[in-house]
């Protein structure tokens, strides 16, 4: 689904009287992220992408823009301010001396395209010179998102491969949006889902085109599930990275690359945009969104409690700091960093110069600790006040916007707290904003404003590992309706409720997503709760033998480049690098036979074992292109003998002859020779089954087994599978 908000938001912040009164700067200006013409290329994207090579020829497509100094080949249909600071086409603003009278032309033209447009005037609009794909895009984001007259595909090669494909005959742009839509009485989702993305999939795809049409939306709430080995937590990095250049439009290294990715995740989880957490028995609502904790002061006979923030209400708070920020323009955003810079020299002036906050006949208040989030206030002998308090300081900084609009307690407490009583804590926030306002007069701190503030919509991002592993009812609380994607803040639906310990209002960002990972074969826990079952997206992660086909198995050298130091008899006749694949498929195969597929066994065993070599280093097989990995015998070994084994213990509760068949009968279990002496009265027992066999897993220092290629290739046909299995 489309984020229509979004789409609205441009309405509002660019709405057409601030047009009509916008500057060049506030048009195009090269690091300046609210511009007009940033919004329309940039935060609109996801609707239809407009870009061009980043400071080209492209950026002429605005008619005019803020070259910075650069110039640009084709001098004949191009002006320059004297300063070349700015550029623009002359044959879309014609008889323009300078800059200011081009930009004042194309400012016009764009002021009709809007016009035209809210009126449904589409012939108007393609009579207006200007550049087609600027224009159209402008022209689609004034329209009524509850009825859509424009589609959002404006490349014009694209257009008349339409045009010649559904109608057989080329029409003008406007033309072929009224046939696209004729008789509809379309939303903007609606157009999107049966109109456009049908469209761009069928005559699009070329990837030379200009436009970008997201045709897949990422969920915000998915969880990765599958046997155990299938790299459902490895893959955890890959959906973060994907959602995040989704929405910041970043260059993620090639899967190939696993260093870089993993030293690109590590960077947002520094900066705070990706935490991770593991679910377990004992995890529960206190460390995932809010509970108390002791503290125990130097004086350990006295211990207190105080309210501690989980780590996904802490994510939360960041992204809803992030959207907030993101539907400011400019200057509201400068505003809100001055008054947070103010607010924290403020704290800092009281705890430094311990200077009281109020003075009362019994005594007075004093800051006495701060944090990032809160402030700790002491009350020095002050009747029925005596002690600490902790204020929310954003709670303060919502106060403080209305500062000049109440003059005593009573009346903040009607305003912003809706109350027609007071307590101790409103107490102390009334007197901080009256200590605040003596000191703003006073400051001589100068705060710089910074006009290239980010306020651009990021994503923060929780991976929940082993989340069926938790009891979720419990952890998740009333999160469960939360986190509903049309529950989030800034949705129509947005819900807020009120939490349990700290008693403020709480609702989920939309710009928060949630991956989590579930091992299905874990059957030491309940199935995952229903109501959150039915708010995730369940992405399914099997074994996949193929992964498996760069992977050789050799002997234990330190660089293997001969054919005498790789093993097995097929891998000579079959292919180099079948061994392991034939494995795990046969191995699955009976696991699935006489259990469920949710317990097969993954790929992600042997590839994390397996090294990576380069192909130069070795003349063999010449059909593999690219990089290449070995398994040396004693790895594979020890992946048997470490993982599989005791995996297949479980599964089948220490059934070996069960294992053994799974095993294929390759030698890795074996019957157990019988002491007759002891057993021999025991056999004879009426209840007693006397054909029964015992085994025995084969000693790990037995090289005839484990060292041997023959003993897993006997794991899908061999030798040796007829002999074991009676027993020799």
């Amino acid at each position: 689904m489309i984020d229509e908000q979004v789409f609205l938001d441009f309405q509002k912040e660019w709405s057409l009287e601030k047009v009509s009164k916008m500057s060049i700067e506030e048009y195009n200006q090269l690091g300046d992220t609210n511009t007009f013409t940033y919004w329309l290329e940039h935060r609109l994207e996801k609707f239809a992408s407009i870009k061009g090579a980043a400071g080209g020829l492209a950026n002429l497509k605005f008619g005019i823009c803020h070259c910075g100094g650069k110039t640009y080949k084709i001098k004949e249909r191009i002006k320059y301010s004297p300063d070349k600071q700015y550029a623009w086409l002359i044959s879309y603003a014609e008889g323009a001396r300078d800059k200011n009278e081009a930009f004042d032309i194309i400012k016009q033209k764009i002021i009709n395209i809007i016009e035209e447009s809210q009126n449904n005037n589409l012939e108007i609009i393609e009579r207006i010179i200007f550049p087609n794909l600027f224009k159209w895009k402008i022209a689609f984001h004034y329209q009524n998102p509850k009825n859509i007259k424009i589609v959002n595909i404006f490349s014009q090669e694209v257009l008349n491969k339409i045009s010649l494909g559904e109608f057989k005959e080329q029409l003008k742009t406007y033309q072929l949006y009224q046939k696209l839509l004729e008789g509809k009485n379309f939303s903007l989702d609606e157009m999107i889902e049966k109109i456009s993305i049908p469209l761009w999939n069928k005559y699009g795809s070329n990837k030379n085109s200009t436009e970008n049409i997201e045709t897949k939306e990422i969920s915000l709430n998915q969880i990765l599930y599958g046997p155990p080995g299938t790299g459902k937590t490895y893959h955890t990095i890959d959906k973060a990275l994907e959602i995040i250049s989704k929405e910041e439009k970043i260059q993620i290294p090639s899967e190939d690359d696993r260093i870089n990715r993993k030293k690109l995740f590590d960077k947002y989880v520094k900066k705070g945009q990706i935490v991770f957490t593991t679910f377990h028995q004992s995890y529960g609502y206190e460390e995932f969104v809010e509970g108390i904790k002791p503290v125990i002061n130097d004086d350990i006979s006295e211990m207190k409690y105080e309210i501690k923030e989980g780590i996904f209400k802490e994510l939360c708070e960041k992204a809803l700091d992030n959207y907030e920020n993101s539907i400011l323009n400019a200057d509201e955003l400068n505003k809100k960093i001055e008054l947070k810079e103010k607010v924290e020299n403020f704290l800092n002036w009281l705890l430094e110069t311990n200077e009281p906050i109020s003075k009362t006949k019994g005594g007075n208040f004093f800051v006495v600790d701060i944090n990032d989030k809160t402030v700790m206030i002491y009350s020095e002998g002050v009747e029925r006040f005596d002690g600490n308090f902790n204020l929310s300081i954003s709670i303060f900084m919502e106060l403080l916007k209305c500062k000049d609009e109440f003059n005593n307690a009573a009346e903040m407490f009607k305003k912003v707290f809706n109350r027609d009583y007071a307590d101790r804590t409103h107490t102390y926030y009334f007197n901080l904003v009256k200590k605040f306002k003596v000191y703003e007069k006073q400051s001589v701190t100068k705060i710089e404003n910074n006009k290239n503030n980010d306020n651009s919509l990021k994503p923060y991002i929780i991976i929940i590992d082993e989340i069926n592993r938790g009891n979720v009812s419990k952890i998740f609380g009333e999160l469960i309706t939360l986190i509903e994607p049309s529950k989030r803040l800034g949705n129509k639906e947005a819900l807020e409720l009120t939490l349990p310990y700290s008693n403020e209002k709480f609702g989920v960002p939309k710009n928060v997503y949630i991956i989590g990972t579930m091992n299905t074969a874990d059957r030491s826990i309940t199935s995952l709760d229903t109501a959150l079952r039915r708010r995730f997206e369940f992405v399914e992660m099997m074994p996949d033998p193929n992964l498996l086909n760069k992977i050789f198995v050799c002997k234990d050298v330190e660089n293997p480049n001969k054919d005498e130091d790789y093993l097995g008899e097929d891998a000579k006749t079959e292919g180099w690098a079948e061994i392991l694949q034939k494995i795990l498929i046969s191995i699955n195969a009976r696991i699935e036979f006489l259990l469920d597929r949710e317990k097969t066994i993954g790929h992600a065993f042997f590839i994390s074992k397996a090294v990576k070599f380069n192909k130069n280093d070795w003349i063999k097989p010449d059909k593999y292109e690219k990089d290449w990995y070995v398994l040396s015998i004693s790895r594979l070994k020890k992946v048997f003998q470490n993982k599989i084994i005791p995996l297949l213990q479980e599964y089948f509760y220490n059934d070996y002859a069960l294992i053994n068949a799974v095993l294929n009968y390759n030698g890795m279990i074996k019957i157990k020779e019988e002491n007759t002496e002891y057993l021999q009265k025991i056999k004879t027992l009426d209840n007693v089954d006397s054909e029964r066999k015992i085994y025995k897993i084969t000693p790990f220092d037995d090289k005839s087994v484990w060292d041997e290629i023959k003993t897993y290739q006997a794991i899908y046909g061999g030798e040796k599978q007829d002999k074991n299995k009676n027993g020799e």
